[in-house]
């Protein structure tokens, strides 16, 4: 049994991670079953409804309207913000699994290094919050990934790369 998931682990890892991120998160939307409103929340929810109205007359400039454009794109349901910051963090498992097979040049360590960083709850619930967390978390993790993987660092990184 053990050799089957070692070797399972070797051929398919980033479905594994995804697999485990898709359930862990089933398992806290089973067991937690809330979307957690936060003060914060209130004002990006208010502000996405703004944006949706296309009328910022009530606007007060408390938040800045990234996040909520993001929620006025998704027609205000929590649900589908919720579905999104969920897909964001488990997009973010497959770049840290990308980032660290690359840096440590070892799959099974970036395997269980994913894995573990997957597991980290908080994490996982703040995809099932609404607050800007999760996208900061992915956005973060995009432009490491993206830095290391066209190397921006180095004096060998296109120029034109570095305008995205």
């Amino acid at each position: 049994m053990i050799n089957k998931l070692l070797r399972a682990i070797n051929k398919y890892p980033v479905a594994i991670i995804v697999t485990y991120s898709i359930l862990l998160r089933l398992l806290v939307f089973i067991f937690y079953n809330h979307i957690t409103i936060y003060p914060d929340s209130e004002d990006y929810i208010v502000l996405g409804q703004l944006i949706s109205d296309f009328n910022l007359d009530n606007y007060s400039g408390k938040r800045t309207p990234g996040y909520p454009i993001i929620i006025a794109l998704l027609d205000n349901s929590k649900i589908a913000i919720l579905s999104f910051q969920n897909f964001l963090g488990i997009l973010a498992s497959c770049l840290i699994y990308d980032f660290t097979k690359k840096h440590c040049q070892n799959e099974k360590l970036a395997f269980w290094i994913s894995i573990f960083i997957a597991s980290f709850i908080h994490v996982v619930f703040y995809d099932f919050a609404i607050l800007t967390e999760s996208l900061t978390y992915f956005m973060l993790l995009l432009s490491i990934w993206f830095i290391s993987k066209f190397n921006l660092l180095s004096s060998k990184g296109s120029l034109s790369l570095y305008i995205i």
